[in-house]
């Protein structure tokens, strides 16, 4: 019993050894921590300090861009050679066209020929009633009418009247030239109708509203049945056509 006292005594009076090792570390990082923050703390009132030292001491600082050029050509850029740049086709036309009088590219307008005028064809009268033969008379009166015949028949006959010619008027003009062209240029196209007939230009002053006319005649036709026949055919191929008796 004795011997379990003294061990208990000698334990209380011997340190312990892990726990001084414990509180020494404790020690050691609390002093670090505290060096730390003192450290900082000055760290940053020196650099407060600065700040304040230098905002007051000059102006701020400007930025401000390179006085030279940004970009600078190179005296041989080198690269694919571009022809005919010194073509100036767009300032050509560009300026103002010349002025130019309108082209008249279709012929005058024709004149519209007057209204056909039919004439109306001639009443052929009633052929003479035969005479009843007169009675015998006297041959002394016989005689003396055969020598009146004989004289009769001895002097000059007047000419017989002459006949009606008929002529297609194809178109009024107002220069003989005209009427020359448009006659050759209608016997070409309808030679199987005209190749018969000949060519006559008449005159016709239609006063000083109208002016003066040339027109273009073909014939001579002797018959008018003929010759309204040729008409009808000529208006068939849209060519105007008149019959006039000439």
């Amino acid at each position: 019993m004795a011997r379990d006292a003294g061990n208990r005594q000698d334990a209380r009076e011997r340190p312990v050894e892990g726990g001084g090792r414990r509180w020494l570390r404790k020690l050691i990082s609390g002093t670090v921590g505290v060096a730390a923050l003192i450290g900082s703390g000055a760290l940053m009132l020196h650099a407060y300090g600065e700040g304040r030292s230098s905002a007051s001491g000059g102006s701020p600082v400007l930025i401000k861009a390179d006085p030279g050029p940004f970009k600078v050509k190179p005296d041989s850029p080198g690269g694919r050679a571009v022809p005919d740049l010194d073509k100036r086709i767009y300032d050509r036309f560009a300026a103002a066209p010349p002025k130019r009088a309108p082209e008249r590219l279709l012929p005058p307008p024709e004149v519209p020929l007057p209204p056909p005028r039919f004439e109306p064809e001639p009443v052929q009268e009633p052929a003479a009633a035969t005479p009843e033969p007169e009675p015998a008379k006297p041959e002394t009166e016989t005689a003396a009418k055969t020598a009146k015949k004989a004289v009769e028949a001895a002097k000059p006959s007047s000419p017989p009247p002459a006949a009606h010619k008929y002529r297609l008027q194809l178109a009024a003009l107002r220069s003989k030239a005209a009427v020359d062209q448009a006659w050759k240029r209608l016997r070409k196209r309808h030679r199987d109708l005209l190749s018969g007939l000949g060519l006559a230009i008449e005159k016709k002053d239609l006063g000083p509203s109208k002016g003066v006319y040339y027109r273009l005649l073909a014939g001579p036709v002797d018959d008018r049945k003929k010759a309204r026949r040729l008409c009808v055919d000529l208006q068939k191929r849209n060519v105007g056509c008149l019959v006039v008796k000439r």
